[in-house]
């Protein structure tokens, strides 16, 4: 259930973060004259829709190719282990 929320949720919110990340990052920051710290994006600026298609569309690319390549790193399913064999084995140790 996990890797299900992870590969959906993750990318989803990857274009948001990237977004805010340019914005704080990129250019000469804005100052508040009256504290003289930097100011935060306008996050009402913000592309939404644009970035909302860019994380499903990216949560898609990654649900298919985890899809595409979950058989190659899975082992053989889970099978319990025998007690009698564990019990014998343990006897010649």
């Amino acid at each position: 259930m996990i890797r299900f929320l992870l590969l959906t949720l993750i990318p989803l919110v990857v274009p948001f973060v990237a977004w805010y990340l340019w914005k704080v990052f990129s250019g000469r920051p804005r100052v508040d004259p009256k504290t003289g710290d930097q100011e935060p994006p306008n996050l009402d600026r913000a592309p939404l829709g644009k970035l909302l298609i860019g994380g499903v569309l990216l949560m898609i690319l990654t649900l298919g190719i985890f899809l595409f390549v979950h058989d190659e790193f899975t082992r053989t399913p889970y099978k319990a282990i025998d007690l009698d064999k564990f019990e014998q084995n343990q006897k010649r140790k």
